[in-house]
């Protein structure tokens, strides 16, 4: 054989040898992320605690980097849920997001809010302690019936009998 040809197939492997050797160099330097994918954090919650709370579907510590996440505001009685404030928006009770960067979404649940309305039969007035022109869920309202002279009570009907 000729001595040209021997000396082409030993560079050919040297550079195989070398590109290996680099390559294995360069994965040791970057820490052996070639293959890692970025993740990141994702914080929610509610507005109040005692407001009600969210749901994440999957519910992972870390998501990969395009991972889609289903949001849920589950209102405790007494609240609604509002709307979805920080790295997400809106005011549906379920939303997806897609996890591209760390992320905090709170979830804003506010009380239920009544109105009061009383009526007598007869002559007399109803005392409302105390007198707004609504009420929070689980506020105690008193009511209190004074008769006119020569009326007497008789008895509450409606929600308050």
């Amino acid at each position: 054989m000729a001595p040209g040809w021997v000396l082409k197939i030993k560079s050919h492997k040297k550079f195989i040898l070398l590109s290996l050797l680099i390559f294995l160099f360069v994965t040791i330097l970057l820490g052996c992320n070639l293959l890692e994918e970025d993740k990141y954090t994702l914080f929610v919650g509610p507005n109040k605690t005692e407001a009600g709370s969210v749901s994440k579907n999957p519910d992972y510590e870390e998501y990969i980097s395009g991972t889609e996440v289903e949001l849920t505001a589950i209102p405790r009685k007494g609240w609604f849920f509002s709307h979805w404030q920080g790295d997400a928006s809106g005011e549906e009770e379920i939303i997806t997001i897609v996890m591209e960067q760390d992320k905090d979404i709170t979830a804003v649940f506010q009380q239920k809010e009544f109105y009061l309305n009383v009526d007598t039969e007869g002559q007399g007035n109803v005392d409302i302690d105390p007198q707004q022109d609504s009420y929070l869920f689980g506020q105690e309202v008193q009511l209190q019936a004074e008769p006119d002279q020569g009326w007497f009570f008789s008895h509450w009907q409606g929600d308050a009998s």
